[in-house]
């Protein structure tokens, strides 16, 4: 298993080092990030580098990280090499498992990063920092995870992305839009963690029970998702 897994996430290695165009589109984000900070930094509040670090980090996870797996997994849908994989002895839980590896370490490093590129005192918050990162990173993951399986084109998962990526900065961004069903929507969404970390950063997450049943069930549904597609692209 070991053995196998190891020779996809070389593979994906090959593949993002051959595509320079999504190279960019990975490293994009976090080049605009450090733009607009430059420009805007100085003049913003403490609340206003809050918001913007919501903003950066969503987009990062979104840019960095969900786009490059629907195009990718698109790319190998286009060539076959998904069915080959697959008819070839390689087991449905190896290649979910190597598709999602590389990105929750991505999450991670990022939610590292972003902080320090932006000069923003975590300190308070640091552990629902942390546990927002490593509860939303997985959701986001296993959600373009299995946009990808499902689009056959790279077209379409460029298309189908943005669409995704707008109604996850919709979601997080809620708390400044100020709609309650809006705001009752994303709470209970795949993105419910982030979404209240936006708006309360000190929340107690025992004091939120109900965050923790919709993110387990979100999970348990994209897990269930992701192997029925995986399934049904091995027959495709």
């Amino acid at each position: 298993m070991l053995r196998h897994i190891g020779a996809l996430l070389y593979m994906k290695f090959k593949t993002l080092s051959k595509n320079k165009s999504l190279l960019l589109q990975m490293i994009s984000p976090l080049i605009l990030m450090v733009f607009n900070y430059q420009l805007a930094g100085d003049d913003l509040s403490s609340n206003d580098k809050f918001t913007f670090l919501i903003l950066s980090l969503t987009f990062c996870l979104v840019m960095s990280i969900g786009f490059p797996i629907t195009i990718i997994l698109a790319e190998e849908h286009e060539k076959k090499i998904t069915q080959t994989l697959l008819l070839s002895g390689i087991k449905n839980s190896e290649y979910l498992i190597s598709n999602i590896i590389l990105p929750i370490i991505s999450i991670l490093c990022l939610g590292l990063i972003i902080p320090t590129i932006l000069s923003v005192n975590i300190t308070n918050y640091m552990l629902n920092y942390i546990l927002t990162l490593v509860i939303s990173g997985p959701s986001i993951t296993l959600l373009y995870l299995l946009a990808g399986l499902l689009l056959k084109t790279q077209l379409q998962a460029q298309v189908i992305g943005s669409i995704m990526m707008t109604a996850i900065v919709i979601l997080v961004l809620s708390p400044t839009i100020g709609n309650n069903i809006l705001d009752e929507l994303a709470y209970f969404s795949f993105v419910g963690v982030i979404n209240k970390f936006h708006s309360d950063p000190t929340f107690s997450f025992q004091e939120n029970f109900l965050l923790y049943i919709s993110w387990g069930t979100w999970i348990f549904f994209l897990i269930f998702l992701n192997k029925m597609a995986v399934s049904h692209r091995k027959k495709t």
